[in-house]
């Protein structure tokens, strides 16, 4: 009976790892944010901009130069079979 557990465990997680291997994190994009008025100071109001405008699931500041630091909203990226039915 110990020898079954001994061998049956290591086969659960082998087959765990492949079923979830199987799954694949979706890839993150950004663009800038038109609407968003002058710098970028609040990562917050940002992604609030982005979302309320429909242009992301989230945003962030991004620049090196406060003053010059503009809002990029986040989204998924498409996957590449739904971006070439897009383009035909």
């Amino acid at each position: 009976m110990a020898s079954n557990k001994i061998v049956g465990v290591p086969v659960v997680f082998i087959l765990a790892l492949l079923l979830v291997s199987g799954y694949v994190e979706a890839e993150i994009c950004a663009r800038p944010n038109p609407h968003y008025p002058g710098a970028c100071r609040s990562n917050k109001d940002c992604a609030g901009s982005c979302i309320q405008q429909n242009l992301g699931t989230s945003g962030y500041c991004k620049g090196s130069v406060p003053l010059f630091k503009s809002c990029y909203c986040t989204f998924e990226c498409p996957m590449e079979d739904e971006a070439e039915e897009g383009g035909h």
